[in-house]
């Protein structure tokens, strides 16, 4: 790339080959770039999950979360009773046993 100095030494017709290799170049970039891009946004759509899809695993994930509250609730409410129960044992046998 010519410096400030270069660029105002040169003649007309020097600058516009200058000039138009920069565009040239600025050109052959944004062509790149776009068929980079286009690539890109291609592979991302074929990659792409469907509604469909998205809602099929949305309802599987929700009958599983549901399905685990449900576990956790009867764990909690038997672990709870049995807790219960062991203390009531313990004061029986602690009563009886003096």
């Amino acid at each position: 790339m010519e410096t400030e100095e270069q660029i105002k030494s040169m003649n007309d017709h020097d600058l516009l080959i200058v000039i138009h290799t920069t565009v040239k170049h600025l050109i052959e970039n944004m062509k790149e770039l776009k068929d980079n891009t286009v690539d890109r946004v291609t592979s991302l759509e074929l990659e792409k999950m469907s509604r469909d899809e998205a809602e099929r695993r949305h309802k599987e994930s929700d009958g599983i979360h549901r399905d685990h509250e449900l576990r956790l609730r009867r764990l909690e409410t038997w672990g709870a009773m049995a807790a219960g129960g062991l203390f009531v044992i313990e004061l029986l046998l602690k009563y009886y046993i003096k």
